[in-house]
């Protein structure tokens, strides 16, 4: 499918604030960080996405754009196509949106240009059974990288380091892009709660943060003064001993809606599951859900990551150098995913320790502590 599909006579697409894709209709998926700077993403049918680039939008309407998009209101995208270009009406659907019409054939500097849209194949993204790119690496850490974790906008890259235990802050000069290289910013210093911070996740409103210890067999949870920021305040919140199950934690990742906690244990090569009582927090209450056993593919399993809605789940596998990949049909539940992909890294280091899926899917990175650097690859085709 691709852009030219579309001229089918229809008249209006239907797009909203989830992520998943529903034939017939385009879901707003997210703002993204491409080739050709800041876009409004877009899905359309069941293969593939494409995007317009906020350069498109004229300054004097950009806050009200952006507000249709925060605040998750229903809008109507009405094209007109040629074999060409296309002209588009951006409408709401509820009051006071459907007062409003900004036209890019108008208001918003003319029609797009078909080749400016990016293609991506949809079934790639957040996958790592299709073809993977090694892009590029870039030291980072103090030589001991074992968690990766980046902000909503791909500017900030966060990475722990056990051997100096501490989290570093890095602003990126690319965003998504390793490549371009970053500038440090300030470290949070964990030795007081824990020597051997293993992992990073942060809530999806970027205030929360949570690690695992490998000294005291903890997750810990911290609040941010800012969000998606490590160098400002940071209060602790508390801590959720999971000794009991594995005694060397090495990650930690959360459910997209924060109700779920996955914690890999490497002394028993298992993951386990909990069901937090309060999104995103470990201090109002912790259930254990059960756990599954890992050894078959790997005996020193290290950090997990949540992509793809909750559906898709990524494991690093220290003993066979490898980043496995598990899907599952019910959002947020591990104990029922199956393993259906593997890439091997073994040749850009021997001890991966943590994993991140990013840009939109487009991208996947992990931390090494053999050569104490990220790795960045491409994982979906993007034209």
């Amino acid at each position: 499918m691709n852009i030219w599909s579309l001229t089918d006579g229809t008249t209006e697409l239907q797009f909203f604030p989830e992520l998943d894709v529903i034939a017939g209709t385009v879901r707003y998926q997210s703002t993204h960080r491409s080739r050709g700077g800041d876009r409004y993403g877009y899905v359309f049918g069941d293969a593939n996405k494409w995007s317009i680039p906020i350069s498109y939008v004229s300054s004097s309407f950009r806050a009200m754009v952006h507000t249709w998009f925060d605040s998750g209101t229903v809008l109507s995208l009405t094209p007109g196509y040629t074999t060409e270009a296309s002209t588009v009406s951006l409408t709401g659907a509820t009051a006071p949106f459907d007062a409003v019409a900004v036209p890019y054939d108008n208001q918003w500097s003319g029609t797009m240009e078909l080749s400016d849209h990016i293609d991506c194949v949809m079934s790639e993204l957040y996958s790592i059974a299709g073809t993977v790119e090694y892009e590029s690496s870039v030291g980072v850490g103090y030589g001991s990288p074992v968690g990766i974790w980046w902000d909503k906008s791909g500017a900030k890259l966060f990475v722990t380091d056990d051997g100096s235990a501490v989290i570093t802050q890095y602003q990126m000069n690319s965003a998504w892009d390793l490549a371009g290289s970053g500038v440090y910013v300030g470290d949070f210093d964990t030795s007081s709660y824990d020597m051997q911070p293993h992992g990073i996740h942060f809530s999806e409103d970027e205030t929360r943060v949570f690690f695992a210890g490998h000294q005291n067999d903890s997750i810990y949870q911290f609040t941010s003064n800012n969000a998606a920021s490590i160098v400002d305040s940071m209060t602790y919140d508390g801590s959720f001993y999971v000794g009991s199950y594995d005694t060397t934690p090495t990650g930690v990742a959360l459910s997209p809606d924060g109700k779920k906690m996955y914690v890999p244990g490497m002394d028993t090569s298992r993951v386990y599951q909990f069901t937090l009582t309060d999104s995103f927090s470990i201090t109002g209450g912790v259930t254990f859900d059960g756990s599954v056993d890992i050894s078959v593919l790997d005996n020193s399993i290290q950090g997990i990551a949540v992509n793809d809605g909750g559906k898709r789940f990524h494991l690093v596998g220290n003993q066979s150098d490898a980043i496995f990949q598990f899907t599952t049909a019910t959002s947020g539940d591990f104990l029922s995913a199956n393993n259906d992909a593997v890439y091997y890294v073994t040749s850009q280091d021997t001890l991966p320790a943590d994993v991140f899926l990013g840009d939109g899917g487009v991208r996947m990175y992990f931390v090494g502590a053999w050569n104490g650097k990220a790795y960045q690859y491409t994982i979906a085709r993007c034209e």
